[in-house]
């Protein structure tokens, strides 16, 4: 879409032009749904062919430079990355929809990207998957198509394994684990923390005593100008430094924001 601001604007001006050209009486009487993603739209119509064929150039003579493409069937739609199926029965079912001229441009594990996005690549692909797939017969073979665009893009079969039963049984999911309680300790910037470190480090065994079940961290609160304030003093990085190596815990210092978690 261009600019960042590209498709808020889009909205807008579609917005604005559904309201003074699209609701009229003769949509009203024959659309069933309207759905639009931007500039792309979905509807149902349940009128003659040749009064969507009228409705369509009706807004195609509105203004010129903004023309609809028409693509409709009686049976079977794609929108987006979904294609709509009409049952025999009249109701309707959704499958993973991929245009012919779709390559496997999926991140290749080998890349240059941190571990984490690598990982998460199979989980996201394989939940789509499973919400835009509606018919439960059909949600294995879709999932296993997708595993083998991962393994062309040398992703380890024991993740792709892993993400699919993940994404099929939402129970087994790391994120469906009950987590321990956080108590945070936050405080502003002062002279005197190394003494508070200090007294964290003496007895933090008591601190866990009193929080068995629960994660303490201790956050430093951001301010105005606090990479000048705290990062760039020569107290603070030793002091955290050393306190981190006593408790044995992961470093996390994100754009001035000092914390570390037990």
């Amino acid at each position: 879409m261009g600019a960042n601001v590209a498709p808020a604007y889009a909205n807008i001006y579609m917005d604005n032009y559904e309201n003074a050209y699209v609701y009229n009486t003769l949509f009203r009487t024959y659309s069933r749904c309207w759905l639009r993603f931007i500039d792309d739209i979905f509807c149902l119509w349940t009128g003659p062919h040749d009064t969507l064929l009228r409705f369509t150039e009706y807004l195609n003579s509105i203004r010129p430079e903004l023309q609809f493409t028409l693509n409709s069937s009686p049976m079977q739609i794609s929108f987006l990355d979904t294609l709509v199926i009409r049952e025999p029965n009249g109701s309707l079912v959704t499958d993973i929809f991929s245009k012919p001229t779709d390559s496997n441009s999926l991140l290749h594990y080998q890349s240059c990207h941190p571990i984490s996005t690598k990982q998460s690549l199979p989980r996201s692909q394989f939940k789509r998957v499973s919400r835009i797939v509606s018919k439960p017969s059909l949600l294995p073979e879709r999932l296993e198509e997708m595993s083998q665009k991962f393994m062309a893009r040398d992703y380890p079969v024991s993740l792709l394994n892993k993400e699919k039963m993940s994404a099929t049984n939402p129970s087994v999911s790391p994120n469906s684990q009950s987590k321990p309680e956080r108590v945070p300790f936050v405080h502003s910037h002062h002279p005197v923390m190394p003494v508070v470190y200090d007294a964290i480090r003496k007895h933090w065994p008591l601190l866990k005593q009193a929080y068995p079940t629960s994660r303490l961290s201790l956050h430093l609160r951001c301010c105005v100008n606090v990479g000048r304030i705290t990062l760039g003093t020569k107290w603070l990085k030793p002091t955290l430094v050393a306190l981190l190596e006593c408790l044995d815990r992961p470093f996390l210092a994100p754009k001035g924001t000092a914390h570390f978690l037990a």
